[in-house]
């Protein structure tokens, strides 16, 4: 029997939101490009490889994600303090001290952190969870290959760490 899209709808919606949570792209363009991934994985799909559902599940992981690269690039320009915290949290004294504590950053510390907020796809790789221990790797193999040494690479987390711990 072919499979229904009746049946994967909160499968699509659910991996649209979860994308939209991690990049803030609109949930509508999400949704719909989740849709079009649905109907190319019902011409693709062999019965004798995978079941429908896990075979869904990869090519929207994989799919949202090549899509979210693209979007995130020509929609996010400038991260602002607005974009990091939530809406309900910022007013102006917050919004000061949190200025207040990227500029008082270290220059290595500084561009860890504009790496962090301005290229978080660069570093992961991935739309959605992954566990802070792996997240650690995949920076400090980043920041390895961009001519970081271990010792700059340290101080920066701590600096960070420490300034974030004071907010």
């Amino acid at each position: 029997m072919k499979p229904q899209y009746a049946d994967y709808e909160m499968m699509l919606h659910k991996q649209a939101w979860t994308a939209h949570r991690i990049t803030g792209l609109p949930t509508e363009d999400l949704a719909s490009e989740a849709k079009v991934i649905f109907f190319q994985a019902l011409e693709s799909w062999d019965a004798d490889t995978a079941q429908f559902g896990t075979y869904l599940w990869v090519l929207l992981r994989n799919g949202l994600n090549n899509y979210c690269r693209g979007e995130y690039d020509d929609t996010h320009e400038e991260i602002t303090p607005a974009m990091i915290l939530p809406a309900t949290n910022l007013n102006p004294r917050s919004h000061l001290i949190w200025k207040e504590a990227l500029a008082g950053l270290s220059d290595e510390a500084k561009d860890m952190a504009s790496i962090l907020l301005h290229e978080p796809m660069s570093i992961t790789g991935v739309v959605g969870y992954e566990p802070p221990k792996i997240l650690r790797g995949k920076l400090r193999d980043h920041m390895w290959a961009a001519g970081w040494t271990q010792k700059m690479y340290f101080r920066a987390c701590r600096e960070i760490k420490e300034v974030l711990k004071n907010l």
